[in-house]
């Protein structure tokens, strides 16, 4: 985890793999071809072009990320897109679902993010390059307090508006098990419907 390039740990994904995920999503067989690779070493993404338009690529192994796993992040991106807030649409197959196994591999694929991604050929784990970015991404987390899932925090450095964040301990607001994305979340949820929180 340092701050070295390193090799990655899975093969990168190559214009013919992504062709015959991409196939399944409906796009015409032979028409994908890889633009950038992620330089992230634990994954394998890409940006890919074909069928007239540019999607993001991801290979997950199988004993790392589930397709149920992968399905409640969906569900989670689908209900903020919902809400407004800018995160890029996940592709649905013909049938509805959202990820493609292929032996061993996950396969997950989204709309193009739009804007400028001045961080996609940084480490994850790097620091924002300037406070700006950072207060913009604390915005755009919940910050600003609109479209924030119960139990998220926000309201950081400066954050006008924001609720007060919600005690550490003991009840807080209501658990919302209906919401698709709550699910999986189920476990922090007390007795009587009330979040609980770590700590």
């Amino acid at each position: 985890m340092g701050r070295d390039l390193v090799e990655p740990d899975w093969p990168p994904l190559t214009d013919a793999e992504v062709g015959a995920v991409l196939a399944r999503y409906g796009w015409t067989a032979g028409q994908a071809a890889v633009r950038w690779r992620s330089p992230r070493p634990m994954s394998a993404a890409a940006l890919v072009d074909g069928d007239g338009q540019e999607v993001f690529v991801k290979r997950h192994h199988a004993l790392v990320r589930t397709a149920a796993q992968l399905g409640a992040e969906h569900a989670l991106a689908g209900h903020l897109r919902a809400l407004g807030v800018a995160v890029p649409a996940v592709l649905r197959l013909p049938g509805g679902g959202s990820t493609v196994r292929v032996g061993d591999y996950l396969y997950e694929v989204q709309a193009r993010a739009t804007g400028i991604d001045l961080y996609r050929d940084v480490l994850s784990w790097s620091p924002f390059t300037s406070l700006h970015h950072a207060r913009a991404a604390g915005a755009a987390g919940g910050g600003g307090g609109a479209g924030r899932p119960p139990g998220a925090r926000g309201g950081g450095a400066g954050g006008r508006g924001a609720p007060p964040p919600p005690p550490r301990r003991g009840p807080s607001r209501r658990c919302r098990p209906s919401c698709p994305w709550a699910r999986p979340f189920r476990r922090s949820c007390g007795p009587s419907g009330e979040w609980r929180y770590p700590g």
